[in-house]
C-alpha cells in the first residue's frame, strides 16, 4: 500500500502545474495553454533477442511513460516447459523520477526460449525475446511454399524451443523468435541442442510448420516450408445475403397458378357473385348487430342487384375477381428477379433472417422471417449454405401486386373498380335510409364498401394459411476471406425445391459481410 501512495503523491503532487491527474493516473493537459498530455507507454531499453548461457543472469530494464514512479511487473512468458527454471528478481517494483525500472533475469539450466514480459497496470505491456543455449546460436532462412489461390499479404515467420508442430499448428501463435516481412525471413539467434519448431504464415490465411532436429553454431540453415489454407471462420459473424430467382420451373408456376385459385375462392365470401361477395366482406367489418341491420337491408333493398345495376354488368358478374386474378397473374410473372430475397445469415447461431422479399418488407409477405440453415466450407475457399425459408404463397403474391412500401396498387384499383362513391349514392337511394345504425350519408357508405374491398382483399391474401409452403435451398459458391480468416463476400448460385409439388428454382447469390 506504501509504495502506490508514494507513486500517486509523486505523479500528482510534483507534477507541473499546467497538469492535472486523473484517476488513470496520466497526465493531462488542463485547458490552459500547456503542454499536451503524455500517454503511457512502456518498452524494454534494448528490443533484439536476448541470448543467454544456461544459468547466466542479465540485467534487463524498461523504461516506462510518463516519467515518475508508476508500478511495472514482470513475468515469464509461455508455457511452462518453456522458461524451464528461469526466474526474475523482482517481478514488480516502481519506476525512478526517469521513467526507468530493471529486473534481474536467471537464465534456466538448460536450452529454451521465452519472452520476458513487462506491464503496467493498466495492461499497457512490452516483451523480449530470449533464446539460451550452451552450444552456441544458429539462423534460420525461411521460404514458404504456397500454391492456393488466396491473395496473401505479410509473412510472419517463428521458431521456438522443445515443442513440435502438433503442439503448435492450432494455436495460430508465433513463438519468440520472430521474422516479419518479405520472402526470405530470417530468423536470428536460434539455439543449437534443442529441436526447434518453426512456423510461417500469412496473417490468419495460410500456414505451414516443420521441426528441426539439431543445428550447428553460426550455420545459416534455409527452410522451405509448404503452406496450406487456414479454415474460413464460419463460428463468427455473418453475410448480408441477396439472392434471385434466375429460374423457375413450369411445375413452380403450377403451385403459384394453385394458390391464385384459393385467393379467387377467398375473396369470394362464399357467393357466386362479386355484388353478393362485397356485401357479404362488408358486413365482417361490422359489429354484429350492425351487420344483421346491414343483411336486412340487402333483402329488403335487394342490394345485389342495385350493386350489379349500377356496375352495369350482368348477375351474379365477377369483375372485380377478375381484376383481382389478373393482378395476382401479373404478380406471379414478377417473382424472377435478381434480388427476389434479402436477409441476415449469423453464422454463430446458424439463423437467417428475412429483411424483404420482392423488395416489401418480408414481415408482410407471408414468409416466415427467421428460419435455421447450415454452413460449411470446401477446398478452395467454397462456402456451402443451405436452409429453408417457408411462405404462404397467396400472401407473397398480393403483397407484390400491392407494390412496394405504401402504394397499395391492388387495393387502390379494387375500390376504384367497385366505384364506391357511386355505390354509395345508389345504395341510400334505393333503401331510402341508413344502411346500418349511424350509417345514413354518402361517406359513411363510401368507408364502408372501401372497407369491404380491403377485408375481401385480405381473405384473399390468407388463402394459403393451412397450405405453408416450404422453399428448400441449397447454396454453393466462392467466398472471399479477410486478413483474419472471415468471409468478407460471397460469390455464387442456389437451387431450390418448393413443396409440395417438388417445383425447381434457382438463381444467382451475393453476399457481403455485416
Amino acid at each position: 500500500m506504501q509504495w502506490r501512495l508514494l507513486s500517486l503523491a509523486w505523479a500528482c503532487g510534483l507534477a507541473s502545474a499546467a497538469f492535472g491527474c486523473d484517476d488513470d493516473g496520466v497526465s493531462h493537459d488542463d485547458g490552459a495553454g500547456g503542454a499536451p498530455a503524455v500517454q503511457r507507454s512502456i518498452a524494454f531499453t534494448a528490443t533484439s533477442t536476448l541470448t543467454m548461457s544456461p544459468s547466466e543472469s542479465v540485467s534487463l530494464s524498461i523504461e516506462a511513460r510518463p516519467e515518475g514512479p508508476q508500478a511495472v511487473s514482470f513475468g515469464l512468458l509461455g508455457d511452462a516447459k518453456d522458461a524451464f527454471d528461469a526466474s526474475l528478481d523482482p517481478t514488480r517494483t516502481l519506476t525512478d523520477p526517469t521513467g526507468l525500472a530493471t529486473t534481474q533475469l536467471r537464465a534456466p539450466s538448460t536450452s529454451a526460449t521465452f519472452w520476458v514480459r513487462a506491464w503496467l497496470d493498466d495492461d499497457h505491456e512490452a516483451r523480449r525475446a530470449v533464446s539460451v543455449s550452451a552450444e552456441g546460436f544458429a539462423q534460420l532462412r525461411v521460404i514458404p511454399r504456397y500454391s492456393g489461390l488466396r491473395k496473401l499479404g505479410e509473412w510472419t515467420a517463428s521458431a521456438r524451443a522443445g515443442t513440435s508442430c502438433a503442439d503448435w499448428l492450432d494455436k495460430l501463435s508465433d513463438g519468440p523468435l520472430v521474422a516479419t516481412g518479405e520472402v526470405p525471413l530470417d530468423i536470428e539467434a536460434v539455439p543449437v541442442g534443442p529441436s526447434i519448431t518453426v512456423t510461417v504464415r500469412a496473417g490468419a490465411l495460410a500456414q505451414g510448420c516443420v521441426t528441426v532436429p539439431r543445428l550447428e553454431a553460426e550455420e545459416l540453415r534455409e527452410l522451405e516450408i509448404p503452406v496450406t489454407d487456414l479454415p474460413l471462420h464460419i463460428d463468427r459473424g455473418g453475410l448480408s445475403l441477396e439472392f434471385g430467382i434466375d429460374y423457375a420451373s413450369p411445375a413452380f408456376d403450377g403451385t403459384l397458378s394453385t394458390s391464385r385459385e384459393r385467393a379467387s375462392v377467398a375473396w369470394s365470401q362464399g357467393k357466386q357473385g362479386d355484388a353478393a361477395a362485397l356485401l357479404e366482406a362488408w358486413g365482417k367489418t361490422l359489429t354484429d348487430s350492425r351487420r344483421a341491420e346491414l343483411v336486412a337491408a340487402t333483402t329488403a333493398s335487394s342490394l345485389v342487384q342495385v350493386i350489379e345495376d349500377e356496375w352495369g354488368v350482368e348477375a351474379n358478374a365477377t369483375p372485380l375477381r377478375d381484376l383481382l386474378d389478373a393482378g395476382l397473374e401479373e404478380a406471379s410473372g414478377s417473382l424472377a428477379t435478381e434480388s427476389t430475397f434479402t436477409g441476415q445469415l449469423a453464422f454463430s447461431s446458424g439463423t437467417f433472417t428475412l429483411d424483404e422479399v420482392s423488395g416489401i418488407e418480408a414481415s408482410q409477405t407471408g414468409f416466415v422471417l427467421t428460419s435455421s440453415w447450415t454452413a460449411s466450407t470446401e477446398p478452395g475457399d467454397v462456402l456451402v449454405l443451405s436452409g429453408a425459408l417457408e411462405y404462404e404463397p397467396a400472401a407473397w403474391l398480393c403483397a407484390v401486386a400491392e407494390g412496394p412500401g405504401t402504394t397499395a396498387a391492388l387495393t387502390s384499383s379494387l375500390s376504384n373498380a367497385a366505384d364506391c362513391m357511386g355505390l354509395a349514392s345508389a345504395l341510400l337511394s334505393a333503401h331510402g335510409g341508413a344502411l346500418y345504425s349511424g350509417c345514413d350519408t354518402a361517406t359513411c357508405v363510401r368507408s364502408g364498401c372501401e372497407a369491404a374491398v380491403s377485408e375481401a382483399l385480405r381473405a384473399a391474401s390468407r388463402a394459403d394459411r393451412d397450405y405453408l409452403t416450404t422453399l428448400a435451398i441449397a447454396m454453393t459458391g466462392n467466398a472471399e476471406p479477410t486478413e483474419k480468416a472471415d468471409i468478407a463476400s460471397y460469390e455464387g448460385s442456389w437451387l431450390g425445391t418448393a413443396n409440395p409439388g417438388e417445383a425447381p428454382l434457382s438463381g444467382s447469390v451475393s453476399g457481403s459481410a455485416e
